[in-house]
């Protein structure tokens, strides 16, 4: 597997935590690193200020369905609140 498909992979186990077995088959020789899952998510915060990046706190969109569980936000100063 080239490493722009395995990027868009991790890609989407980290923000889906989900991948189909055919998906899955193609980590099953080298596995994922922990470096890896962190650049996946690095990644998906680069384009969005939310991660997941479906996720949006009841305060910036008040007239939405809340998300279920803990979301991390980029902040100014490559910080981010949880």
């Amino acid at each position: 597997m080239n490493h722009a498909a395995r990027d868009t992979l991790l890609r989407k186990l980290v923000t889906t935590g989900h991948l189909n077995v055919a998906e899955r088959r193609q980590f099953e020789a080298t596995g994922i690193t922990r470096p890896q899952v962190i650049a996946a998510l690095e990644a998906s915060l680069a384009e969005s200020d939310y991660f997941p990046p479906h996720a949006v706190p009841r305060s910036a969109s008040p007239n939405t369905v809340p998300y279920e569980g803990a979301i991390l936000e980029r902040l100014e100063g490559a910080r981010y609140r949880l």
